[in-house]
């Protein structure tokens, strides 16, 4: 049978530095599906969690492990055999979490969600605790938990924001979430209204300097747009001014090309038939096309041609004679 784990143990502060208060831990998805893992790895399910439960200042568990899975199997027979000892609780963090600091100067994390328990290469103290935080569906990493233990509230027995003008800055931090993004703008003490209003200066500035920014570039995109809109007009207006001429369309019929763009009218446009003169249609014995270059071989055509090429070609029947 498997040996049972201390997958945390409040009386000792993890690798982090912080302490999980066992009495607001959320174990309702945890106890709906206990699930056992290999270094938080989703998706690779190698057992689960048997008999899980708080004794005294630790929270243990049995590990029962899929044992017909070869890979589980694997990882089970190196935890038999002791050359894996660790355990990780997967910490969610919630809107409801939050880091406390008691009289002693400890952080505390408390009403965080447990979602499962892993076997861990590496422990994260002497009883095999690690602790893996998660928020927003990502792993937290180490600058933004630094960011969590700095939004720690004092306990309730101590005043937490002194009564002045400030106050409401310092009650800003209290949420874990905008201390972390404060950090990011050089607040190191959540305690101090200074550096709090410091710091909300620095991302109001740089908030402004983005919209600024957004805002030029939206005004550059804006203008090239209105661009590229008029020379696809001059364009479209040149396509329909050229199948007007050549015949294939018809002017009536010229709003309802413009009204489907340029590429759509040019593809339907380049399919249609161009209208060919009469004078390019008369032609002389065997076919080929007839073309006086002069008065003389004007006058050896027939009777019929000599007028299909006056009314098809007026420009060149005047220029005959002139």
């Amino acid at each position: 049978m498997s040996k049972r784990v201390v997958l945390s143990d409040q009386s000792i502060p993890n690798y982090r530095g912080f302490y999980v208060d066992h009495s607001t831990l959320d174990m309702s998805r945890f106890e709906h599906n206990p699930i056992l893992l290999y270094m938080h790895i989703r998706g690779e399910v190698h057992g689960k969690w048997e008999d899980w439960k708080f004794e005294g200042s630790q929270l243990t568990a049995t590990p029962d492990f899929d044992t017909a899975d070869p890979d589980s199997n694997k990882i089970a027979g190196k935890w038999e055999r002791g050359y894996l000892k660790g355990a990780s609780l997967y910490l969610y963090i919630t809107d409801k979490t939050e880091f406390i600091q008691d009289e002693q100067g400890r952080v505390w994390m408390k009403h965080a969600q447990v979602w499962e328990a892993s076997i861990v290469d590496i422990p994260g103290n002497q009883n095999s605790l690690s602790v893996t935080l998660f928020a927003d569906g990502k792993q937290v990493d180490d600058e933004q938990v630094k960011a969590y233990m700095l939004s720690a509230s004092k306990h309730a027995d101590q005043e937490l924001i002194p009564k002045n003008k400030k106050n409401n800055m310092s009650k800003i931090i209290t949420n874990s979430v905008a201390l972390a993004a404060l950090t990011a703008y050089g607040l190191t003490n959540a305690d101090s209204p200074e550096e709090v209003e410091g710091a909300v200066v620095k991302l109001s500035t740089a908030l402004k300097a983005e919209q600024t920014a957004h805002g030029l570039e939206k005004t550059q995109r804006e203008s090239l747009e209105k661009k590229l809109n008029e020379q696809q007009a001059l364009q479209l207006n040149a396509l329909l001014d050229q199948a007007v001429s050549d015949g294939q369309i018809m002017g009536d019929k010229r709003s309802d090309f413009e009204a489907l763009g340029f590429d759509a009218a040019k593809k339907l446009i380049d399919g249609l038939p161009k209208k060919v003169s009469l004078g390019a249609q008369v032609v002389g014995q065997g076919g080929a096309s007839v073309d006086p270059k002069n008065v003389e071989e004007f006058l050896k055509l027939s009777t019929e041609a000599q007028l299909a090429f006056k009314n098809g070609n007026p420009t060149a029947y005047t220029a005959l004679f002139a």
